[in-house]
């Protein structure tokens, strides 16, 4: 299980980097960000995810895939 929430999503390249590592390992963010983010717009539609939305912070992080508010990745 991992939490991301607004303390430490940095950036769209930060959340692109850090969900490819989670799906793939970490050396996979050394490939390109489209090709890191056409894998993530392939792999997390069949991963269990919960996607939370506290609605008490409105900083998002907009991405390829769609906007992330706070993600909790489910294994």
């Amino acid at each position: 299980m991992h939490w991301f929430s607004f303390d430490n999503i940095q950036s769209a390249e930060y959340m692109v980097n850090e969900l490819v590592a989670m799906i793939a390992g970490r050396e996979a963010t050394a490939q390109a960000m489209d090709t890191n983010v056409a894998a993530l717009k392939h792999h997390l539609p069949q991963l269990n995810t919960l996607q939370v939305w506290d609605n008490l912070n409105r900083s998002v992080v907009s991405v390829a895939m769609g906007v992330c508010y706070r993600w909790m990745i489910v294994r």
